[in-house]
């Protein structure tokens, strides 16, 4: 068992076939290495930090349908052997449980190919008494080794995954994959934009 998920006391999710995000955005800019960024959507608002060295990409997330990607500096989506990245799945009449998502997601990485293979790494439950799960899900085509955490809030699944190429930097990459996580805070499941005097305290 790996001691870094042990370490963890947070939960997000996987879903990536039924992720709505046409009007999902990212508050924030690149400027440093150190960077971060409010995201929010429909019924959600939160914020990543990257750690040092590294970026959030908010073009490439939504090109490839997540909330955000967190990427090494001067790489690219393409370019980059390790990626961290965020997605949300949003509760319904069929998919309303953290258990059904976890299905559906089992489902979509089995219909990948025979080798892939998804191992729960540890489940966790916080000071509130919220539980989280970790997968470690291998032998995918685009990316072999990946790690996925589970966070259930109200209404939504809030996922955060990192991939990588190889086992060996799958390993290396942990760590900042740990301090992303640990970055994560959850705002509200209610977003309105204010009139500018509102924004502005006036």
């Amino acid at each position: 068992m790996n001691s870094f998920v042990k370490s963890v006391k947070v939960f997000f999710p996987v879903f990536l076939l039924s992720i709505s995000l046409s009007a999902c955005a990212l508050w924030g800019k690149r400027s440093t290495p150190q960077d971060a960024g409010i995201i929010y959507g429909p019924g959600f608002a939160l914020s990543l930090m990257a750690p040092q060295g590294w970026y959030i990409d908010e073009q490439t997330g939504k090109r490839h349908g997540l909330l955000a990607v967190i990427l090494p500096e001067n790489q690219t989506w393409n370019t980059a052997k390790t990626r961290i990245y965020s997605s949300v799945a949003f509760f319904d009449s069929v998919m309303n449980t953290p258990a059904a998502v976890l299905q559906k997601d089992t489902t979509y990485f089995h219909s990948a190919g025979s080798d892939v293979s998804i191992s729960p790494i540890d489940t966790l439950m916080d000071a509130n008494g919220r539980v989280s799960f970790s997968y470690e899900v291998t032998g995918m085509p685009q990316e072999p080794y990946k790690i996925i955490t589970y966070i259930p809030e109200n209404k939504v699944m809030i996922l955060l995954g990192m991939g990588a190429a190889s086992k060996d930097l799958y390993r290396k990459t942990l760590p900042q994959y740990q301090q992303v996580v640990l970055s994560y805070t959850f705002f509200t499941q209610r977003t309105k934009f204010l009139s500018p005097k509102q924004f502005n305290g006036d």
